[in-house]
């Protein structure tokens, strides 16, 4: 039997859900939103705790592990606030909206600030220099959190600012964040002059182009490799370390992308009425479509997995080979050694796991924000599931302690714990279960 453990984190009125921010990381879930509580009043909930009330609530965010929060809170004077853990820092300028940012480790937070008509980034409380305009994305930490970056405009030109210095002139900038190496010394991004487009590595201007689809290129994480996507009159195609791919009739949404080690890169790939997967440079089998997570990679870039339709039926591609045929495949993901796959499935109106290739119990569907994820051991499997009314989390196919929804996760804790929030009425919770007190999967 599951041994789940309920502990009460406060009231939640989904009725006055403003903005609302998740978090599932192996710190824990975690989840924050805006709230109406009366005429021209709202509040910032984070986990259950009710925040002072302003005019209005800005940008609001967790950084990248979690364990902290902020928000930007508006008072009826028009006047700007910082808010990060609670603590409040007043700020005399206006905060651009969707510009704050926290850095890679969540210990720097950076933002956009405007006036006079001017406009600077701001970080750690610390103004930089004033431009006509910063670019609509904002500042792009470095991996290490050292480094940052932005785009700048100053009359009709726009540069890129890296740590406080100027490179180049250009007509434009993409509306993507530059990307930086994890030691912040290589930058690349986007730009153009007249109407061509080039991405810019290290300072040096690579082919021009029609367009650099999504306008921002991907580093892999050893900071090597830079590839993107860029349009040659009605034909696409991919660049990778400077080399130039075939050309394509589409190239899918939020590819290409990097194994994590940044050793492989794929893209999804439109050839005729046919789509296909490229895995390093090498054509996959075409299909009718391609899931739009496109290729996953394995935690150390050995294997790859993705979902495609053949007619009216989906199945899953794992390392170049095709397995069973369902009506729905969804959220794949490798354990974190890489030997084990699992997704969900769906066939008729019911909805599974299947990991390794076998099928687990049935349900009705799908619970919120359903994720599905691997113990670090990769014994266990869990994801949101419904039955009937009822919705719970899923351990290795045994349906949890009912609620209303899912709100957040499931996550695997550092501690090896499950947890989830969940809502039930009008309460918020916290749901742990121990690694010993399951069926782990043999």
């Amino acid at each position: 039997m599951l041994d789940f453990r309920e502990q009460r984190l406060g009231a939640v009125n989904q009725g006055r859900m403003q903005k609302l921010v998740r978090s599932a990381t192996p710190s824990g879930c975690r989840m924050a939103y805006a709230a109406a509580v009366r005429l021209g009043r709202s509040v910032v909930v984070v986990d259950g705790d009710v925040g002072p009330d302003y005019a209005a609530i800005g940008d609001l965010l967790f950084s990248p592990d979690g364990r902290r929060v902020a928000y930007v809170a508006v008072t009826e004077r028009i006047e700007f606030s910082l808010v990060v853990d609670g603590q409040v820092h007043p700020q005399a300028s206006a905060i651009s909206d969707n510009s704050l940012a926290f850095s890679p480790d969540g210990c720097r937070i950076g933002y956009t600030a405007g006036k006079n008509g001017k406009q600077c980034v701001v970080v750690d409380g610390q103004p930089g220099p004033e431009y006509d305009a910063i670019g609509d994305v904002g500042l792009a930490f470095s991996p290490d959190s050292k480094g940052i970056a932005y785009a700048a405009r100053r009359g009709s030109r726009w540069f890129l600012v890296a740590d406080g210095r100027l490179e180049g002139e250009y007509d434009g900038i993409g509306t993507g964040k530059p990307v930086l190496s994890l030691d912040g010394q290589r930058i690349a991004y986007a730009a153009r002059c007249g109407n061509k487009w080039f991405v810019v590595v290290d300072g040096q201007r690579g082919p021009e182009y029609d367009g650099v689809l999504r306008s921002s290129p991907v580093m892999g994480a050893d900071g090597r490799r830079v590839a993107y996507a860029a349009a040659t009159g009605r034909r696409f195609l991919v660049v990778v370390d400077g080399q130039p791919g075939p050309q394509y009739g589409a190239i899918a949404e939020g590819t290409p992308t990097f194994s994590a080690e940044g050793r492989r890169v794929a893209y999804v790939a439109r050839k005729g009425p046919k789509w296909l997967v490229v895995v390093d440079g090498q054509p996959g089998p075409e299909y009718d479509s391609i899931e739009e997570t496109g290729a996953v990679f394995s935690l150390n870039g050995d294997r790859v997995a993705y979902g495609a339709t053949r007619g009216n039926k989906w199945l899953t591609v794992v390392d170049g080979r095709a397995g069973s045929e369902y009506d729905a495949v969804a959220q794949l993901s490798f354990s974190s050694d890489g030997q084990h796959l699992a997704y969900l499935a769906q066939k008729g109106s019911k909805w599974f796991a299947v990991v390794d290739g076998e099928p687990g119990p049935a349900y009705d569907g799908f619970s919120g924000n359903c994720q599905l994820v691997f113990s670090p051991d990769g014994r266990r499997v869990a994801w949101a599931g419904r039955q009937g009314d009822r919705k719970s989390v899923i351990v290795n196919g045994e349906f949890g302690p009912a609620y209303d929804a899912v709100a957040v996760g499931p996550v695997f804790r550092l501690d090896g714990a499950l947890e989830f929030l969940a809502v039930r009425g009008d309460s918020l919770y916290r749901v742990t279960e121990r690694e010993n007190a399951v069926r782990r999967r043999q």
